[in-house]
């Protein structure tokens, strides 16, 4: 027990160093309220079985929690595994997650299950405010996320049904002026962190004609059929 406390203990210090650097502002931003008539995500269709109590309902909440989360998207989710994960079944604390709405209802629903970080976009901002190490260091960590939640879906079992996996992706521009400026900063990432060099190909208005493609293309390596 004293081991697993230590562990949740490293956790919290571990995500406070980071809060401190990097979300420590946005924290203190309110969301806002949520908008009145929202979509639906066709996922939240049959509602979710971990859904204990909804507004206007009957059910009851716990008249007390030793944790309570607020927010059921990839955060809160990642918070509630992470803690759970510290224990065994017997001595697991309890846990109540609160949302607006339903579970997963949230940005993390409107995103539409793809995880497309922003790398080169960001870096010299991050850079100017951070510095280097940093900058590359944040990064990094949103890269992580991809192989991470495809392992977590392993763990689970839910690979399949979630049909977690990586692809490649476009960044499309239709302005020469934001492309040339695109490139600049992917060129400036790529100068300092030249690793990464492999995973980005430029293509450039001729070969977009030669090719069939109308549009300026800019990305991850690509297949002429993707």
């Amino acid at each position: 027990m004293g081991s697993a406390f230590s562990r949740l203990r490293l956790t919290w210090r571990s995500f406070r160093a980071i809060s401190a650097l990097y979300v420590n502002e946005r924290l203190k931003q309110t969301p806002g309220l949520p908008v009145s008539n929202p979509s639906t995500s066709y996922w939240a269709i049959p509602v979710s079985p971990i859904l204990v109590a909804q507004h206007g309902s009957d059910a009851v909440l716990p008249s007390e929690a030793d944790i309570v989360i607020i927010g059921s998207g990839i955060t809160g989710t990642a918070v509630a595994r992470t803690l759970l994960a510290q224990f065994d079944t017997k001595n697991a604390p309890l846990i109540v997650m609160l949302d607006a709405r339903d579970a997963c209802s949230g940005a993390t629903a409107r995103n539409g299950g793809h995880v497309t970080p922003l790398i080169y976009h960001d870096y010299a901002a991050l850079k100017k405010k951070h510095g280097a190490e940093m900058a590359q260091s944040i990064l990094k960590f949103r890269f992580a996320h991809i192989a991470e939640l495809i392992q977590v879906s392993k763990d689970e079992d839910i690979l399949a049904d979630s049909q977690c996996r990586a692809v490649e992706t476009f960044d499309v521009f239709f302005n020469q002026e934001m492309f040339d400026l695109a490139v600049q900063n992917l060129n400036a990432y790529l100068d300092e962190m030249p690793e990464q060099r492999k995973l980005w190909r430029v293509v450039g208005a001729e070969e977009c004609v030669k090719t069939g493609v109308s549009v300026f293309v800019f990305g991850p390596l690509l297949t002429s059929d993707s």
